[in-house]
């Protein structure tokens, strides 16, 4: 198992956590932590975590003096913009997109979770509706509700059948040769969408697909003003190939975090105060799973484990009642939080 760190993820007070596991330089540790809040993991290492931190104070070296919001700043404005303006985004077919989506939902009614109804056409369009999808959003498009909904039906129905603990491993690229692919986890992008936007690029982390595998390990909401955007190409990607991204529950995918923390608002600047479509997001969050474990060897959680965590196995984690802000409490508590 191996792990890339690249030299520069752009954060400006909140850095998102990135890691790689393909090839490149030995790998000794699961989790590297981000600057804010952190991601936890069982594997320990000496140097990885040093280097993370140096990395870290650079980046906060370069971006001292501004604020979380990259707009805010022209400098931060210039930099970003050399990333996302070397191409020019693509009309959206709110249309097309729907009845795509359409036909994903036909697969579900069906039990048939995206095989024979939801053909590999369907699924490459989906694909490269995802990618159209964050370009846009990069140019500062926006989203119809009416699609948003849509997505976060089709989300809710496929997570709600997940474990609490999702197994994670490579995929087999090259039969021949062996060659695998990479995992790459992501963790507290707090709705920085530039800063999303560069990982999911080809030249960092790139397309998510079978063959580059992403989780998202928790609070990709509140603090940044986009988080929106980055649950939309999340969850496009997904539909499309399910394999391709697995998102784990954080602490701010949750009712009192949104109200203090700007995703609530967030939604309502965008879709409108009408309170269903703020339930929509919580209710899609209540199916996240808490964990994930990577190839039987890397347990990769958002916040921590704690002293009812510690001995037990994945079986008991997944026998647990966790989907719901009911029970946030005791083990969901320290899985979301953190452990003592």
């Amino acid at each position: 198992m191996r792990v890339f760190i690249p030299l520069a993820v752009f954060a400006i007070k909140v850095m998102p956590l990135v890691a790689f596991f393909g090839s490149g330089f030995p790998f000794s540790t699961s989790i590297l932590k981000s600057s804010h809040s952190g991601s936890h993991s069982r594997a320990q290492s000496d140097d990885l975590p040093m280097r993370a931190s140096k990395q870290r104070e650079k980046t906060f070296a370069l971006f001292d003096t501004m604020h979380h919001e990259p707009s805010s700043s022209p400098f931060a404005s210039n930099f970003l913009s050399l990333q996302v303006n070397a191409f020019q985004p693509k009309a959206i077919d709110w249309d097309h997109a729907s009845k795509l989506l359409d036909a994903k939902r036909s697969s579900f009614d069906n039990k048939d979770m995206g095989s024979s109804l939801f053909t590999e056409q369907h699924s490459e369009e989906l694909k490269n509706f995802a990618l159209t999808l964050s370009d846009h959003f990069a140019s500062k498009g926006t989203i119809p509700f009416n699609v948003m909904n849509a997505i976060l039906d089709l989300s809710i129905l496929r997570h709600k059948i997940l474990p609490n603990v999702i197994p994670i491993s490579r995929s087999i690229c090259n039969a021949t040769t062996g060659e695998r692919g990479t995992i790459v986890v992501v963790g507290d992008t707090h709705g920085q969408f530039l800063d999303f936007h560069q990982i999911i690029k080809k030249d960092l982390g790139g397309t998510p697909s079978n063959d580059i595998r992403y989780i998202i390990n928790g609070d990709i909401v509140d603090r940044g003003d986009m988080a929106v955007e980055i649950l939309a190409v999340l969850l496009t990607f997904k539909l499309a190939c399910d394999t391709s991204v697995t998102i784990v529950r954080g602490n701010h995918e949750t009712t009192l975090m949104n109200s203090r923390h700007g995703f609530a608002g967030e939604v309502r600047t965008k879709f409108g105060r009408e309170k269903a479509r703020l339930e929509k997001f919580r209710a899609f969050f209540d199916t996240l799973p808490m964990a994930a474990v990577i190839e039987d060897s890397i347990f990769v959680v958002h916040g921590g484990i704690g002293e009812m965590t510690y001995n037990m196995t994945i079986d008991e984690l997944n026998k647990i009642e966790m989907n719901s802000e009911d029970n946030l409490d005791n083990v969901q508590t320290e899985l979301l939080w953190s452990g003592k």
